[in-house]
């Protein structure tokens, strides 16, 4: 067993000389006319001689701990024979202590005291007896299996010889189990998740005075990570034709998009609204040429009548939410899918709205105003559909099946409004593809503007109350 003799203290020694007499250099050198490349190379070996320090210190600590005795814990984890094949595995590796020592800590158990964790960090060892004491978790996981095949997948030169011994150690113990579980814990864990921080949205409201005429009132939020209540960036009370909207959509989109990269544009319609074209509308591209805004951006529609009557309609606003949450909960779609012969059970609504799966709906036909209405109630927050007649129900059906697939299949179900962006810039030369004839109506419960917000807020504040009492 090594020993610290008179040459390691010699070795510190003069690792302690050599960092005084730098720093004096540096001190010195304060206010005075020293050539920049003369101070970089004085702070340079001062930062090797403070790592060769600490290097020392760690090899120091882990001689001092290999001079304990290799003992399993719990031999029918792993046996002292066991354990000895695995700490020869480690020390052969070209992994470094720093890497080794993070490895056990990902392995432990959340409420091992932090003090005997530090300590046995300091060397493979302590490690080794410390996670072969260490019990089965409640989800049948292992720490001394879940760090041995953390380290396999940290060091492919010794990755066969680690994966080999858990196999050897699950067969000899009986822990085929909880082998298996460590490697859905870790498949899990490498498995894409979606986006949690806020993309920068545009949220542009367009209310009609009568249902019969083409005016609209324009207002316009803006939401980002660092504005997530919501700035308002437009507001006209002049009612304005609806053909020109896309013109002041661009003088909008010019202002956010400098310092927004990833803007999507989320425009609340009312129900006779939903179902307009919005294939032509256009914005400028630069050096006076144009482009479809929803190539442009990714653009969702959202209902304007379900957020103004929203807080005298609380059992849809719950359902509403609910819906939302088991998209975020589950990281994906699970659609509805429905011809128009399905929307005229009496069962249709309730089907849906009862549902704790369905959080998404597919209408192979295009949707009109009536229909709208029953979505709102059964509280659905996502939707899509043809915005044309005339297309074969199978080759909608199959066309919103391989984008909701591709999403689900990267756990990001939020990706759609951009996958659906890219498909129709992929058939730009295609003017007849579906894709430019699909709707998106994707309503976020979540990200309203502070005013509606605050239209629930005291409802909710005052029913709670009055449950109380």
């Amino acid at each position: 067993m090594v020993q610290i003799n008179q040459q390691h203290l010699d070795q510190l020694e003069n690792f302690l000389a050599d960092a005084y007499t730098l720093k004096i250099a540096l001190l010195t050198s304060i206010g005075t006319e020293t050539r920049p490349v003369e101070l970089a190379r004085l702070q340079s070996e001062l930062q090797k001689c403070k790592a060769a320090i600490v290097d020392f210190e760690a090899e120091r600590n882990q001689i001092q701990y290999d001079q304990i005795p290799l003992i399993s814990r719990n031999p029918k984890f792993a046996t002292d024979k066991q354990l000895e094949w695995l700490l020869k595995i480690i020390r052969a590796s070209n992994l470094n202590l720093k890497i080794v020592a993070e490895t056990f800590r990902e392995s432990l158990p959340p409420d091992l005291d932090s003090d005997l964790v530090s300590r046995a960090a300091l060397a493979p060892i302590a490690m080794l007896n410390l996670l072969t004491g260490c019990p089965q978790r409640a989800d049948k996981t292992l720490p001394l299996l879940e760090f041995t095949l953390r380290l396999a997948a940290k060091d492919p030169l010794n990755q066969y010889k680690l994966e080999a011994w858990v196999r050897q150690v699950t067969q000899d113990n009986g822990l085929v189990a909880q082998a298996q579980a460590v490697q859905l814990k870790l498949q899990a864990a490498q498995a894409p998740k979606p986006k949690t921080e806020m993309s920068p949205s545009l949220l542009i409201s367009l209310e009609k005075p009568l249902p019969d005429q083409d005016l609209v009132r324009m207002r316009g939020w803006f939401f980002s990570p660092s504005v997530s209540e919501g700035e308002c960036v437009y507001t006209d009370d002049a009612f304005i034709p609806l053909e020109n909207v896309p013109q002041k959509l661009q003088k909008l989109i010019s202002k956010l998009d400098w310092e927004n990269e990833g803007l999507t544009l989320e425009l609340f319609l009312p129900l006779d609204l939903i179902g307009q074209d919005l294939s032509q509308w256009k914005i400028e591209e630069g050096f006076g040429e144009e482009t479809e805004l929803e190539k442009a951006y990714p653009l969702v529609l959202r209902s304007w009548d379900r957020v103004n009557q929203i807080e005298n309609l609380p059992k849809t606003y719950r359902s509403w939410k609910a819906k939302w949450d088991t998209i975020n909960d589950s990281y994906n779609l699970n659609p509805h899918y429905c011809c128009q012969e399905d929307t005229r059970a009496k069962s249709f609504v309730t089907q849906i709205k009862d549902s704790a799966d369905i959080n998404s709906l597919v209408a192979t036909f295009k949707l009109i105003p009536a229909l709208f209405k029953q979505l709102l109630i059964a509280g659905l927050p996502v939707a899509t559909w043809p915005r044309r007649v005339g297309i074969e129900d199978t080759e909608v059906r199959t066309a919103i099946e391989e984008l909701i697939t591709e999403c689900n299949n990267e756990n990001n179900p939020h990706f759609l409004p951009e996958l659906l962006r890219q498909k129709r810039c992929q058939q730009i030369d295609c003017e007849d593809h579906l894709v430019h004839h699909l709707a998106l109506w994707w309503d976020n419960p979540y990200l309203l503007p502070l005013e509606y917000k605050q239209k629930l807020e005291p409802k909710r504040s005052k029913a709670q109350g009055e449950d109380r009492r």
